[in-house]
């Protein structure tokens, strides 16, 4: 192995280091959010009026400490992935429900209670249940 190999290797092995560390620090504070609930307010690409406009909810159900990573501009932020329950019903009354949805954290939208979740989604199963007629 060439010098330049053995510096570049320990390079890579400190940037290994400083980044665990960074994620290990950061874990505790992203391990709380499990449990919180979001929402979103969506649309499609060209909302012309309010009514083009719904909420997409979500709820963290699991983050590991693999889901954190370093980013942002300066590649010095710890961000992280999470699998959320997701729904929504769109504007043309769509209803979609996915209980693995992958997201990033920091893109969920505002949270809200537990409180606000449940009723919305309780909204989403009564809508289903006059749907198949249950």
């Amino acid at each position: 192995m060439s010098k330049k190999e053995e510096l570049m290797k320990a390079l890579a092995d400190i940037e290994e280091q400083e980044r665990q560390a960074m994620i290990n620090a950061e874990y505790p504070k992203f391990k709380e959010l499990i449990g919180t609930c979001y929402k979103y307010r969506n649309s499609y690409s060209c909302p012309e009026k309010e009514s083009d406009y719904w909420y997409t909810y979500f709820k963290i159900t699991s983050l590991t400490p693999n889901d954190l990573y370093i980013g942002g501009l300066k590649n010095d932020n710890v961000l992280a992935r999470c699998e959320t329950l997701k729904f929504q019903v769109c504007k043309d009354g769509i209803i979609s429900i996915d209980p693995h949805y992958s997201k990033f954290v920091h893109s969920l939208g505002e949270r809200i209670s537990i409180d606000e979740f449940n009723r919305e989604f309780d909204k989403v199963i009564d809508m289903a249940k006059k749907v198949f007629n249950v």
